[in-house]
């Protein structure tokens, strides 16, 4: 445990980024030095800007306090509130493009490649299956609920696997490695973008669901909250919000 006069001292912050985040950027390393450039000014310490490779290294991070602030998923900060006492700093909202286009909606998507031969849930039966993360809302716990919806049990009846990202599932139904697979529509969309996928048939898409927030562990100082705080609502009005779309 950290003494609260440890706590006030607190000289570096940590910053991990939801999974898979460094995918959808063009140059990561260039915005992770913007951000850790932008958030170590407005926040007054040093901040280190950490891409994530799963959720659970994350929680871990945040249990053992190594990880102080955290991106995370609904489900994700639903265990960190649980096994931790993880609060919620902001919930971010999503708004058009500096085009003006609409942003894409959050939601899970269940798919396959159009030669398959599957045409609905139900022939994923006893089928190699791909998930992105089990502590995933969107590539995990979602689809399994339209799965069950579908009446399949997913651990009796899939061969499922966990792949750990959301670009390794929709690479591994592309090249047929997996039948089918499930991750958030706005992935899917920008894998399919940059890399490009033989036709697909969506099989399954869930209503629309809320983000998760960026959360923090229990004893950062107050002041360094607040400072955080304020450097996350004007970060989409600084230079470094175009940098790391």
């Amino acid at each position: 445990m950290t003494s609260r006069n440890e706590k006030e001292k607190q000289q570096h912050l940590v910053l991990a980024t939801e999974p898979g985040a460094a995918l959808n950027v063009k140059q990561p390393e260039q915005a992770v030095a913007q951000l850790e450039h932008y958030f170590s000014e407005s926040v007054g310490i040093p901040v280190s800007v950490m891409l994530s490779e799963n959720y659970e290294d994350i929680l871990a991070g945040m249990e053992a306090g190594t990880i102080d602030v955290a991106r995370l998923g609904p489900y994700a900060f639903a265990l960190a509130q649980a096994r931790f006492g993880a609060r919620a700093l902001v919930n971010s909202i999503d708004i058009a493009s500096a085009e003006n286009m609409p942003s894409i909606p959050y939601r899970s998507l269940i798919f396959t490649r159009a030669d398959s031969g599957i045409t609905h849930l139900m022939q994923l039966k006893g089928q190699a299956f791909g998930f992105v993360d089990p502590r995933s809302a969107s590539g995990y716990l979602v689809a399994t609920f339209l799965l069950q919806q579908a009446g399949l049990d997913v651990k009796a009846d899939l061969n499922a696997t966990f792949l750990f990202s959301h670009q390794a599932v929709a690479e591994s139904v592309g090249k047929g490695e997996v039948i089918a697979g499930a991750i958030a529509e706005e992935e899917f969309l920008h894998y399919k973008k940059e890399h490009g996928l033989p036709p697909i048939r969506l099989l399954a898409t869930s209503p629309l669901l809320s983000r998760g927030p960026l959360a923090m562990r229990p004893g950062l100082p107050p002041h360094l909250e607040r400072n955080l705080l304020n450097a996350l609502e004007n970060l989409h009005h600084s230079d470094v919000a175009e940098g790391v779309n």
